[in-house]
């Protein structure tokens, strides 16, 4: 269970992302340390009640982090977590796994539909321009 939130510390920890910095400006009334290596996260992680990380992580924190009880990586993967040892300390781990599923998708159909309006375009034969059509018309209906 996580301390209210006047209590509760939340550990940002990245190299290069300024994440602490953006949930200053909220004044959510939690605290939050921010860290861009590993060994200044090594030292702030036994304050951190939540771990927002990416690349920084190494299972041998979780015996130092006796407070830890959230970690949202900010990747996708998470390979690099002993999961085991997490639940073993009581502490629950979420990724950003699928945050870019409908973006990517919509991307992709575009490319698609670029690709074809050019194919189409440059071919003159009536029978290809009409499937080319269908396929356009199953896209937009998903």
């Amino acid at each position: 269970m996580l301390p209210p939130n006047d209590e509760l510390a939340i550990c940002f920890a990245h190299v290069a992302y300024r994440l602490g910095e953006r949930f200053a400006l909220r004044n959510a009334g939690m605290r939050a340390i921010e860290v861009r290596s590993f060994d200044d996260l090594s030292a702030r992680i036994p304050e951190a009640d939540v771990l927002v990380v990416s690349g920084l992580w190494r299972n041998e924190l979780i015996e130092r982090a006796a407070k830890l009880r959230f970690i949202q990586s900010i990747g996708a993967g998470t390979d690099q977590f002993q999961r085991e040892g997490l639940r073993a300390h009581g502490i629950r781990l979420a990724s950003a796994q699928g945050v870019n599923e409908r973006a990517v998708a919509e991307q992709l159909v575009e490319h698609d539909e670029a690709r074809m309006q050019d194919e189409d375009a440059r071919e003159a034969d009536p029978a290809q321009l009409a499937a080319r059509q269908l396929v356009r018309i199953k896209i937009e209906m998903r």
